[in-house]
């Protein structure tokens, strides 16, 4: 008895063969990446959320800020401010920051990395400009900071108020806000 398969059912075969082939070497890739259990799992997986951008920002800014080296100059301290500051905020740092940290840099030489985390937006809303139909963004965040070697009297952690706008088109640093301007924020969130 001899079998005869006609040309057409051969190659019906053969592609049914191939696809077979296909689909299990693309299954052992999945599951062999991990790829197949991430899709599996994903929903048992709790997801975590990533900071708003200007949160990012507001780490960012407290981070440059409290990162001190007394080897280097006060206006090297400022330029990496100035980089992610709205340029309100670095004049504000020039004229009102920058000479007590040149000063602190003499009598403490402080040598201190900064990591920060933002705890909660605050405060928020917008700024017309003046005569113009756009405005710009602006938030306050409290900031978790810590540094890894404090200079006498300044704590290791400590809780700061960041404002955030985005007066040029994108979020930026501004400014930390410090005596009046922090003390109604802190009286809120304690």
């Amino acid at each position: 008895m001899e079998i005869t398969i006609s040309r057409s059912a051969g190659i019906r075969w053969l592609g049914i063969a191939f696809t077979i082939l296909l689909v299990g070497a693309s299954v052992f890739y999945l599951m062999q990446s991990g790829m197949l259990a991430g899709w599996l799992h994903s929903s048992d997986a709790p997801k975590e959320e990533m900071p708003p951008l200007s949160a990012i920002v507001a780490e960012n800014g407290v981070e440059t800020f409290y990162t001190l080296d007394y080897t280097e100059t006060a206006d090297t301290w400022l330029a990496r401010l100035c980089i992610q500051s709205t340029e309100t905020g670095c004049n504000y740092a020039e004229y009102l920051i920058a000479p007590s940290i040149a000063a602190l840099m003499v009598t403490a030489q402080p040598q201190t990395g900064c990591t920060a985390s933002s705890i909660q937006k605050v405060d928020f809303g917008d700024h017309p400009e003046d005569g113009a139909e756009m405005a710009w963004d602006w938030e306050i965040w409290k900031v978790h900071l810590a540094l890894d070697a404090p200079w006498e009297g300044v704590d290791k952690e400590q809780d700061v108020y960041v404002f955030v706008s985005t007066s040029e088109g994108e979020w930026k640093f501004d400014h930390i806000l410090f005596g009046e301007e922090a003390a109604k924020y802190v009286e809120v969130t304690q």
